[in-house]
């Protein structure tokens, strides 16, 4: 393994007793006692040693052999790995979405085998300081997920932990991106601008937002989060995967190819396949909105586009649900009310996902 065991950024605090230390994170509600010899390795560790570098240390310093200087090593790093002290030997991966750079640290490859095509497209080749740090191992029967450090997530299958996976995601997103607003909506995008679709649960943004995806020209921007950027109030992309229920997996068959291949896994105790499009067809950059759009299915119907009023518009994505970062200003209050009035706006029933999404493509190119 390269690289430093305990991150530069990490921050914990210690306190010598007797001769050996107690040490814990500000931000975690565990303390680790180190005897002295655990403490003697920590102290080398934050020095900058290497884990090379620590048996003949060890040896050295307490004129033992070193084979036997190597296996208490071993021991005690396998142990601080287990329990989120120092970093995960494996696979190491980089991340970014929205401007977050993360890692996901692999214990063993059948955890990196399970995230890594799930993630593919947000895969950065530029190592950069992180502001968060996701670490998963396989420990006693169950899948540990901790996030710098700190546990947030034990299951025994994927299913659980992919949804705290995902949470996290979007809650460090929400925390380091500049945005106005957040709303319960998926986007869509040209070269130049996108489509807004802001619903509640249930409502088949995520099924559309997939289907648009597969067409050429389209680019995915956000499915269950977006959020309107500073001023400008354009779509930040949040790309992480589509969730895609069984109840639409018939109709995107034919749409989109492999998605019968796709593990299938349980969210909020449903069945679902994870999705994304094509690397060429994700956007990167912020977009601005050229109209709202809320999609409701409703099997058989026919497919009608109708427009609505500014008014009627704000309470529908108000109630999608979304929400508006403190501290709101009257500058706030204008900005978003000049949204509503120069996005227009549709309700969108249709019964076929064809027929929709060259509505709604139709919107962007005209």
């Amino acid at each position: 393994m390269t690289g430093p065991l305990i991150s530069t950024e990490e921050h914990f605090v210690s306190s010598p007793l007797d001769d050996g230390l107690l040490i814990a994170r500000p931000a975690d509600d565990r303390l680790f006692l180190f005897n002295g010899t655990a403490r003697y390795i920590w102290e080398r560790l934050v020095e900058g040693a290497g884990e090379s570098e620590l048996p003949g240390l060890m040896a050295a310093h307490y004129g033992i052999d070193l084979a036997q200087a190597r296996n208490d090593v071993t021991d005690t790093l396998r142990r601080w790995r287990d329990d989120g002290l120092v970093r995960a030997c494996g696979i190491h991966r980089h991340y970014e979405v929205a401007g977050l750079a993360f890692d996901i640290r692999h214990h063993d490859a059948a955890t990196a085998n399970v995230l890594g095509p799930m993630l593919a497209h947000l895969e950065s080749d530029t190592a950069r300081h992180s502001a968060l740090e996701l670490d998963l191992n396989c420990r006693d029967g169950a899948i540990v997920l901790r996030a710098n450090g700190v546990e947030i997530g034990r299951a025994k299958d994927w299913s659980a932990l992919i949804e705290v996976l995902l949470s996290e995601l979007f809650r460090s997103v929400i925390d380091k991106t500049d945005w106005t607003m957040s709303l319960h909506a998926a986007a869509v995008a040209t070269a130049g601008a996108c489509v807004l679709m802001p619903g509640a649960s249930g409502a088949g943004k995520s099924s559309l937002t997939a289907a648009l995806s597969s067409l050429d020209g389209m680019q995915f921007v956000a499915d269950d989060l977006a959020l309107l950027a500073g001023a400008t109030l354009d779509v930040v992309p949040v790309p992480l995967p589509i969730v895609l229920k069984s109840g639409a997996w018939d109709a995107l068959h034919a749409i989109l190819p492999g998605l019968a291949a796709r593990t299938v896994y349980r969210r909020f105790g449903r069945e679902c396949r994870y999705w994304t499009p094509p690397l060429e067809r994700i956007a990167r950059e912020p977009m601005p909105v050229k109209a709202i759009v809320f999609p409701r299915y409703v099997q058989g119907a026919a497919t009608a586009l109708t427009p609505v009023p500014a008014l009627d518009a704000f309470g529908r994505i108000t109630a999608a649900p979304s929400a508006v970062r403190p501290p709101i200003t009257r500058d706030t209050l204008e900005a978003l009310a000049q949204f509503a009035r120069d996005v227009p706006a549709y309700s969108l029933t249709y019964g076929a996902l064809a027929d929709a999404r060259w509505i709604i493509r139709d919107l962007l190119l005209t």
